[in-house]
């Protein structure tokens, strides 16, 4: 799968983009909130093996197209920007995609998170066919909470107690869009 935008594309990993996946590790600034991981303490345990390892399971995943993780890397220099991921399931007995996206920190504020999620939008529904996509946004990450307003999804509610993460559970909203 690949997907062009004006600046970026978006398609599986290939072993090819170790180097600019590691570089978006190695260039990421501290933490910017606690929704940001930012730079990874142990960089030198992402190996290219490792790497190679994680590829091959987002391949057999996508075979099956219930988990698939995709890059974002811009066209013009071929950066990595960051992912958006895809999980298929079912709630409330519909068909629906999960989509969640992460722009390494030195890429915030460019436009690219909504660039990203907009491209591979219609992607979603064309070729996965689902009744809705859901954005599972944590009730503080504000950042996310206005790009999911600003292409249209809708709020649908807040599920309190819905993730457990360093030892204390988080309040999320549902947003979703519907065909």
């Amino acid at each position: 799968m690949q997907l062009k935008s004006n600046r970026l594309v978006i398609r599986s990993y290939m072993y090819e983009d170790y180097e600019a996946w590691i570089a978006g590790l190695k260039n990421r600034l501290v933490s910017q909130s606690r929704h940001d991981e930012g730079r990874p303490q142990d960089l030198p345990a992402y190996t290219k093996e490792k790497f190679k390892k994680k590829i091959e399971q987002w391949s057999k995943q996508d075979d099956a197209w219930q988990l698939s993780e995709f890059g974002i890397f811009r066209e013009n220099d071929g950066a990595h920007i960051g992912k958006i991921e895809l999980y298929r399931t079912q709630r409330n007995g519909k068909e629906l995609v999960l989509l969640g996206y992460a722009i390494h920190n030195q890429y915030w504020r460019k436009g690219y998170g909504k660039e990203s999620v907009v491209t591979i939008i219609p992607f979603i529904f064309e070729y996965l066919q689902p009744e809705r996509i859901e954005l599972h946004i944590d009730s503080d990450n504000l950042a996310s909470i206005h790009l999911a307003e600003s292409i249209g999804f809708k709020y649908e509610e807040k599920q309190s107690q819905f993730s457990f993460d360093s030892g204390e559970w988080s309040e999320f909203f549902i947003y979703y869009l519907e065909k």
